[in-house]
């Protein structure tokens, strides 16, 4: 016959367990932070499967990426994102040149992205009467992990917007295209 003490002891041992497999559960479920999407953007990729633009991408954006066959498949006002291995190469001019003419984001992730202001100002774009300063500017953060620039058409007046970010945390670099992008915060 089992005591009482011995009864209470039993109890208190499986209550204990139960609120110790209850615990590691609630930790296993903690939610995870939502992935991005673009609702009113197609997003292009150009660039290498194992590289850090392709593990921001995988990391924090969810939606459709599009990998283009010609520059021509590119779409007017769309994301696209360069793995920065790419920029020095003539294919990834075309790729500039169309998103340029269609006003699209241009995004380069990784380690050479001083390379895309390079292409854009070859590719004579007019930044204003103080080019040269504007591009030690964006070069002073030399190969920042994330470069982006649009060039913003409204009537008869352009403009370039700028996007440069120092951090290499794949969220945060998407949360910043993303607020550059749509205007929005994320965070208060």
């Amino acid at each position: 016959m089992i005591t009482l003490q011995r009864r209470l002891k039993i109890l208190i041992t499986i209550g204990i367990l139960l609120m110790v497999v209850a615990g590691a559960k609630g930790f296993q479920n903690t939610p995870k932070e939502p992935k991005l999407v673009f609702e009113h953007h197609k997003v292009y990729y150009i660039g290498k499967k194992n590289s850090f633009a392709n593990v921001v991408l995988a990391t924090a954006y969810e939606g459709q990426l599009i990998v283009p066959r010609t520059p021509e498949e590119i779409e007017k006002d769309s994301i696209v994102v360069f793995d920065s291995e790419m920029l020095g190469s003539p294919q990834a001019k075309e790729y500039i040149r169309e998103a340029l003419s269609k006003g699209c984001w241009i995004v380069s992730i990784g380690g050479n992205n001083s390379g895309l202001m390079d292409m854009i100002f070859q590719r004579g774009v007019y930044l204003g009467p103080s080019d040269e300063e504007k591009k030690r500017m964006f070069l002073g953060q030399f190969n920042a992990p994330v470069v982006g620039f649009r060039l913003v058409k409204e009537g008869n007046y352009e403009y370039p917007s700028y996007f440069v970010s120092n951090t290499d945390n794949p969220r945060e670099i998407m949360e910043g295209i993303y607020a550059w992008i749509t205007g929005e915060l994320l965070r208060g």
